[in-house]
């Protein structure tokens, strides 16, 4: 009848339009392009497209996430061995990409920052009982260059050093450095100039 063949008519449609069942990535072919990972099927060599996940040797799961055309894309997921997330980061054409977040084991957040065309742009560290312990900005030239203000933190909250890097190079102290005691009294200030501490 008109009502049967339509109705398979759209369960074809149904079925063509799922997603294949996650994969262990493991059981496919990475190669590297560009600084990219690409992920290849083994039996076609195509790219492959599709939710993977990845196991510790001891058989838990270990990290899940999307493959679209062969590189990572989306929200990847990875854990501790007691299921608890370790790292949540987004990827764009396979490079990271906006925010991502570390965990301690507990759950705690750790680092969390951001991304701006796969390089590092900002980043925020916590202690365990959930103060900020630092942040700061990066240079966006993907070597980690440290640039502008940043402040470290004790576990009480109280600031334990902030000043200012000039981005020339790795972690150049610039202009007036002070350091603070757990109590936020001043330890002391020091003037660097290019890195170089001024007497």
């Amino acid at each position: 009848t008109i009502m049967i063949r339509r109705l398979i008519i759209l369960l074809l449609i149904v079925g063509c339009g799922t997603e294949p069942e996650p994969i262990d990535v493991d059981t496919l072919d990475r190669k590297q392009s560009g600084g990219v990972s690409i992920y290849y099927t083994k039996d076609t060599n195509k790219p492959y497209t599709g939710a993977v996940f990845a196991l510790y040797k001891s058989g838990e799961k270990g990290g899940e996430g999307y493959l679209k055309d062969g590189k990572q894309d989306g929200k990847w997921t990875w854990y501790y061995k007691n299921r608890q997330i370790r790292i949540e980061r987004n990827y764009k054409d396979g490079e990271w990409d906006d925010k991502w977040t570390r965990y301690y084991e507990n759950g705690q957040i750790k680092e969390e920052g951001n991304y701006k065309d796969g390089r590092w742009d900002s980043t925020t560290k916590y202690h365990q009982n959930g103060q900020i312990k630092e942040e700061g900005n990066y240079d966006g030239s993907g070597l980690n260059i440290k640039i502008g203000k940043w402040t470290t933190y004790y576990e009480n909250g109280q600031i334990q050093s902030e000043g200012n890097y000039d981005g020339s190079g790795c972690c150049v102290k610039v202009d007036k450095w002070t350091t603070y005691n757990e109590d936020g009294s001043i330890d002391r200030v020091e003037e660097y100039k290019k890195g170089v501490l001024v007497e």
